[in-house]
């Protein structure tokens, strides 16, 4: 008898939070906060798993250690709150980058330093505009890992003219 009241009881606290107004059922779980947002372990985690699996990939490793995993999650929590807070204040002052802005960056007259460093003919070690143009022309058919390291390139080409911008507004206020 007290096995099935003990039984009956679990039940209904299990299904009480199932039957809450407003509930699907699915606990969301939050790391932090950051400008006012709360940052879900889920989008966390999978930012980590991404930062480590390019990390692997960057040093080509097959695994990282405790140490190399501890830096990972560290680097990604600061880039996530960087990016939270930037993005409240390029948001508040009307910063941004435009398409045409990124696509000049890339392949533009005056490319980024990051296009102008991963861009260079291996003999003469120069930029070379050609090889921007031959690999965004192949972008579809190169590997994912490549895809993934090609938005990356240019996330952070966009994050840097972002705050380029941002310290140009805030040095001349």
């Amino acid at each position: 008898l007290i096995v099935i009241v003990i039984g009956i009881a679990l039940a209904a606290f299990v299904l009480g939070d199932f039957l809450k107004p407003g509930s699907s059922g699915r606990q969301v779980n939050y790391i932090g906060e950051a400008a006012g947002e709360n940052i879900p372990y889920v989008d966390f985690a999978q930012k980590v798993d991404e930062q480590i699996e390019n990390t692997k990939q960057r040093d080509s490793k097959e695994k990282l250690t405790a140490d190399e995993v501890f830096n990972v999650r560290q680097q990604t929590w600061n880039q996530l709150v960087r990016e939270l807070i930037l993005g409240k204040q390029y948001e508040n002052l009307g910063v941004s980058v435009s398409t045409d802005e990124l696509y000049d960056l890339v392949q533009g007259k005056n490319p980024h330093q990051y296009i102008l460093q991963y861009f260079q003919d291996p003999n003469t070690k120069q930029y070379n505009p050609q090889l921007v143009m031959n690999f965004l022309k192949q972008l579809d058919q190169v590997e994912p890992a490549q895809k993934q390291n090609w938005l990356m390139l240019e996330k952070a080409i966009k994050d840097d003219r972002l705050n380029t911008k941002y310290n140009n507004m805030i040095g001349k206020a």
